[in-house]
């Protein structure tokens, strides 16, 4: 498994746009080959999350092109561009 956590910050009056946002970009995340689990979560001012698991390191890099389109849904309410850090030693500890 590998992992990458993704922060991002929103302007804090665009939050209540996130949930409708991620509901849109869902359906690209999902159909990403490798994908293992995804989960987004924010606060009200603003600053959030995505970890997002995957199957392999190599499934990880193939999703870099396509998770550009979903990072691109969202620009019109992010206030700075993601950043992104990677995890190759994961352990499961639940479900």
């Amino acid at each position: 498994m590998y992992v990458r956590v993704t922060t991002f910050e929103v302007d804090p009056s665009n939050v209540s746009k996130l949930s409708d946002k991620i509901a849109k970009i869902a359906p690209i995340a999902k159909s990403l080959p490798g994908v293992a689990d995804i989960y987004v979560a924010w606060r009200g001012d603003g600053h959030g999350v995505v970890v997002a698991a995957y199957e392999s390191e190599t499934a990880a890099k193939i999703a870099v092109a396509r998770l550009q389109a979903v990072w691109g849904e969202l620009a019109g309410v992010l206030k700075s561009p993601p950043r992104t850090d990677s995890f190759e030693q994961v352990e499961h500890v639940i479900g």
